[in-house]
């Protein structure tokens, strides 16, 4: 199941967030927020690699705040 997920650095997924129309919160540390038109926030983390955990977390909450599928997210970010 997790082959469907590709190993990506935090840079690709910021670019897919601003794409749809998320805009950085906030940052502290190595952990951005990235809000989109008030709903709640999605962090993301500077790593060289996302986790297949993080990045499955990250994928789960903007579907469902988008609407948009995992399939369409993940070729966003690849």
């Amino acid at each position: 199941m997790s082959g469907k997920y590709p190993v990506v650095p935090w840079e690709r997924i910021t670019k897919a967030l601003e794409k749809l129309g998320y805009e950085k919160a906030s940052q502290k540390g190595s952990h951005m927020k990235y809000r989109i038109k008030g709903k709640s926030i999605i962090i993301v983390p500077r790593h060289k690699r996302i986790s297949i955990g993080v990045l499955k977390q990250i994928v789960h909450e903007v579907t469902a705040k988008t609407g948009l599928s995992e399939k369409e997210f993940i070729d966003l970010i690849k």
